[in-house]
């Protein structure tokens, strides 16, 4: 089963009664529990327009590492879906963002090096636009007692290794069939890239001697690679990366015989996005 993973948070800190997301939001931990002066509860965003509406979710979870945790005592930590518009100048405990009445999930904070909240409802309703993405909430259940809490690694932990992700496992996309005439392949497509990396959908090459050609069509740098598999699941890079300028083209070909094929794709500048026309076209004959 393929898995996405998202990372690191587009926002991620930790607010008390007098400390906004502003004031945290560059700290490499986050906080949750209570201590001996303060009471803490976290907040996290993910950028997740690169989830494909249609993709077939199956399960997904949001991840969290612990840096500190006491682990004579368990601590009930809840995950909550904001609800409401919120500012990081002017979040914190005095003035909280709106979220649900109820967890959209739970989990136990004890030995265990990493916490992982359930939340594939909610990433499905974010996928279809159901509900606003507006990030998560995190709180200990209450009672809360003095010296109680669980320390995080954010996005902003000097290793990325312990960043905050989720995680996505989706069934794999029907594969495209080409649309051909007898000998010959011939399909065209305009996308949209993004930081994350995206994927053009898998076409059957099997039979053709074909190749890519893409155009940068915006106003934007762009990065794009070749993909070759023989399942369909299981993809190898089959060129080297290519950075394609506003107005330029690239051709890519490959150079081993696989079934299936696509583009990878993103944006070259994380805030940059531009769009790409791709085409693909072959034949069964030299």
């Amino acid at each position: 089963m393929p898995s996405k993973y998202i990372k690191p948070p587009l926002i991620d800190a930790y607010i008390t009664r007098n400390r906004t997301v502003s004031r945290t939001m560059k700290r490499g931990y986050l906080l949750v529990g209570g201590n001996i002066n303060y009471y803490y509860e976290s907040i996290a965003l993910w950028d997740l327009t690169s989830i494909p509406a249609d993709l077939d979710i199956i399960s997904a979870s949001a991840n969290f590492f612990i840096a500190y945790n006491n682990p004579l005592c368990s601590k009930v930590i809840e995950a909550y879906p904001i609800v409401s518009r919120w500012k990081p100048a002017s979040t914190s405990l005095r003035h909280p963002p709106l979220t649900s009445p109820n967890p959209v999930a739970t989990t136990i904070s004890d030995t265990a090096e990493q916490l992982s909240f359930g939340i594939t409802p909610l990433i499905r309703e974010w996928q279809s636009c159901e509900n606003s993405n507006l990030g998560l909430l995190f709180r200990m259940h209450e009672p809360v007692f003095p010296n109680n809490f669980v320390s995080l690694f954010s996005g902003n932990y000097c290793d990325s290794s312990y960043w905050p992700f989720i995680k996505i496992n989706y069934n794999s996309p029907d594969i495209v069939p080409c649309i051909y005439k007898p000998d010959t392949i011939n399909v065209s497509d305009i996308v949209h890239t993004t930081a994350a990396w995206s994927y053009t959908a898998p076409l059957d090459v099997l039979p053709y001697n074909y190749s890519y050609t893409i155009s940068n069509i915006g106003t934007n740098p762009a990065i794009v690679c070749l993909n070759v598999s023989a399942d369909s699941h299981y993809w190898m890079d089959q060129s080297a990366m290519h950075i394609i300028s506003p107005s330029e083209s690239t051709a890519l070909t490959p150079n081993t015989l696989t079934r299936y094929a696509r583009i990878a794709f993103s944006s070259l500048n994380s805030s940059h996005n531009t769009t790409l026309s791709i085409s693909t076209q072959g034949r069964t004959t030299m």
